[in-house]
């Protein structure tokens, strides 16, 4: 077998197949290599039994004098965990000067120090044995970058022109008022580092996803904020905003930043007019949670909640944009044990800047964000802020936006632009998108109305705010009033939010509007308001509607409009309206506003009623069935009823239950079962006594011998009787 001649050929027509299947384009055009899985490669046996390394290696050595019978260096050098050189190796390999590894090795050049710096490259180079080293330098320079992509993580950084950023998608979402430009990112799982990958990891949920279809494995979702150059300052201020609020609940989270050397076209760079030519420009990026859709898409994109249980949870959800707001105006920064207080304004509270993030609603972009140090006396403090957005904007904040008055204002700016999206929020629950727009329309109408009456000297530009430059309009007041008359007579919630911004919210007077943690308050009693319980759905409609809602649907018959509304020579008034038709009946199902998790905890809670004897409390009580006490065990009252009820063979029995038990499941503890226990809790525990063979009398008397036939027989009839839970109850 050692006297069989290697196939050379083969091992670098493997390796250029494997170069080839893991590497991608970046988002930018560029090539990177998905060095992790190359490595496994690497690392993994031929069909010859040999790992590839070596193969690769006796490859790169094949001119090497057969007089020399050891190669200068092995594979378990080339694939160590710490000072390995399997990444330098390929870069050879590609410039076919892979015999060249053991003196890049021996010059320290190894994995963990790539990129390697041009000039240390050239001096290096220039010692080894190799007829152009300037060639080499260069040659390994210029490929080197494809093996070593950014690691994102949590820190601050600063990326040359040849780095690659090995975005595997980047979409363009929007571009934030021509301040910066917001994009959706989708990043591969070995190029997100540890920090960040634990910081979006939460509620259970390690934050990733699976794309099945290309079979690279998890991924990452981000959303990315890019500044230009010219609004570097923006950047900072923003950036500055999103570390200071770090943690706060109800914020989206900052997830690192970096900045980037691009060269471009200059014809890619806004307000640049010069003639093409490949300029050098600095952006500055934050790398943000991702948001599936802001509220204004989310009304687009979800039917309003209908059942009692959607609407309330609906508006908890927003009311934790309250509470962001709180925060950011009661700033608390604890550094090194050292807390300092300070007062907040975000000024631009808008629909558009609250995001749902995996179901929860937060508030973003803090990118006009004011904080000043608190004073210890300041009972309102103020501030000149800028920008902002005039729709939704206080009328002190309205005429300092528009020019006319460029004075310092109170925080109170922010809880009338919340009460902005919460009158907007309250139109589409009772009203759906349509009356969204209805309700833009009047307030257009009403401001063009006043600007006509004030024609000599209008104080007003055409617009949909919310105020007539000094108090909220009077057809958002009657607006609020005819949401009220046609909402659901189930629907409280609403009506009570509505109550509050006519009241407190939208009042014109900064200093008698209402402060964000007064705000906070008014709504936990809007939530702890009790509700007359709404009948249950009937079971069967509920699992049809779970399942429309977990996969949206198109009826059949859309797969037919496509031939059908195909233009004719001259379509007939029938014509069109079947092509309208057939359009609005082939537009996929829209999901109801919170109705997918009331659906999933109605079910289960049904589903949990139906079961005798739950799997959890099953695997309880078979393994521990020879120290059945109350430090083991914890059963529900109404699933130990059922157990008493149903399953007769425990009735029969005489099962041994404790007292201490029978307190712990029903939810009482008395030392004696007398009658300060309520007469129906108390019924409750003598029936299940009965029921168990545990009679009255023996409650106290200590614990009775166990008996494990009927626990076995229960344990067989859930399916749950596997023989380590027999033969060894400490499992």
């Amino acid at each position: 077998m050692d006297n069989l001649p290697l196939d050379h050929s083969s091992a670098i027509a493997d390796f250029r197949a494997a170069r080839k299947k893991y590497t991608q384009k970046a988002a930018c055009g560029r090539n990177y290599v998905l060095v992790k899985k190359l490595k496994l490669w690497l690392e993994s046996n031929g069909t010859d039994g040999r790992s590839q390394a070596s193969r690769l290696l006796d490859f790169a050595y094949r001119k090497r004098s057969r007089h020399r019978p050891v190669l200068p260096i092995t594979r378990e050098i080339l694939c160590d965990s710490h000072n390995g050189c399997l990444l330098v190796f390929c870069i050879l390999l590609e410039l076919d000067r892979g015999h060249l590894i053991d003196e890049f090795l021996r010059q320290d050049l190894c994995d963990k120090y790539l990129p390697i710096n041009l000039h240390s490259l050239q001096e290096k180079a220039a010692t080894m044995v190799t007829s152009d080293s300037k060639s080499l330098a260069n040659g390994f320079n210029n490929l080197q970058w494809q093996f070593c992509p950014v690691t994102f993580d949590m820190r601050r950084r600063k990326f040359g022109a040849d780095f690659i950023l090995p975005y595997h998608k980047k979409d363009k979402i929007n571009d934030k008022g021509a301040t910066a430009q917001l994009w959706q990112v989708e990043v591969l799982e070995e190029f997100v580092g540890p920090y960040l990958a634990r910081a979006l990891s939460k509620d259970g949920e390690d934050g990733k996803y699976n794309d099945t279809n290309d079979g690279l494995g998890p991924r990452y979702h981000f959303a990315l904020k890019t500044f230009e150059e010219h609004n570097n300052s923006l950047f900072e201020n923003e950036k500055d905003a999103f570390l200071a609020l770090c943690g706060q609940p109800g914020m989206i989270q900052y997830l690192g930043d970096y900045e980037h050397d691009e060269v471009r076209s200059s014809s890619t760079i806004p307000h640049d007019i010069t003639s093409a030519m490949q300029i050098k420009t600095t952006t500055s990026n934050i790398i943000l949670e991702y948001g599936d859709f802001d509220l204004d898409e989310y009304f687009m994109e979800f039917v309003p909640p209908v059942h009692q249980s959607e609407i309330k949870s609906f508006w908890e959800c927003l009311f934790d944009v309250a509470d962001a707001v709180k925060h950011i105006h009661h700033l608390k920064v604890n550094t090194e044990g050292r807390t300092q207080e300070f007062n907040g304004w975000h000024a631009d509270i808008k629909p558009d800047n609250i995001l749902i993030v995996q179901g929860k609603f937060k508030l973003a972009d803090p990118g006009f964000a004011t904080f000043v140090k608190k004073k210890r006396i300041n009972p309102e403090p103020k501030k000149v802020v800028t920008g902002g957005t005039e729709a939704y904007s206080a009328p002190e904040r309205w005429q300092s936006i528009s020019g006319r008055w460029a004075g310092a204002v109170s925080q109170t700016i922010d809880t009338w632009s919340l009460g902005c999206v919460f009158s907007i929020a309250a139109t589409w629950v009772v009203l759906g998108h349509e009356g969204m727009r209805q309700f833009a329309e009047l307030r257009r109408r009403s401001i063009l109305k006043l600007i006509e009456e004030q024609a000599n000297s209008p104080l007003l530009t055409p617009g949909d705010y919310f105020h007539d430059g000094q108090k909220v309009l009077a057809d958002v007041i009657s607006w609020h009033m005819y949401l009220r008359s046609v909402s659901r007579k189930s629907d409280i919630v609403t009506c009570s939010v509505l109550d509050l911004v006519d009241r407190e919210m939208f009042v014109g007077d900064a200093g008698r509007r209402i402060k964000a943690n007064e705000l906070c308050e008014r709504l936990d009693q809007i939530r702890s308001q009790k509700q007359t319980e709404a009948p249950a759905l009937p079971k069967a409609i509920m699992e049809a509607l779970l399942v429309l809602d977990e996969a949206p649907l198109k009826p059949a018959m859309a797969s037919t409009a496509h031939t059908l509304t195909m233009p004719m020579e001259s379509p007939t008034i029938v014509d069109r309206r079947q092509a309208q038709k057939l359009a609005l009946l082939g537009a996929p199902l829209k999901m109801t506003a919170g109705r997918l998790e009331y659906l999933k905890s109605e079910l289960y809670r049904l589903y949990s009623s139906d079961l005798v004897i739950p799997f959890e409390m099953m695997a309880q009580i078979s393994r521990n069935y020879t120290e059945l006490d109350s430090s083991d065990l914890v059963i529900p009252f109404d699933r130990m009823a059922q157990i008493s009820k149903n399953y007769k063979e425990l009735d029969r029995s005489g099962l041994a239950i404790p007292f201490e038990m029978m307190a712990r499941i029903s939810g009482i503890y008395d030392s004696q079962l007398n009658s300060s226990i309520p007469a129906r809790n108390r019924n409750a525990l003598e029936n299940i006594s009965r029921s168990s063979g545990y009679s009255n009398s023996a409650l106290n008397s200590g614990r009775l011998t166990r008996n494990r036939d009927p626990l076995k027989k229960t344990a067989r009839s859930s399916g749950y009787n596997k023989p380590d839970y027999k033969s060894n109850p400490k499992v």
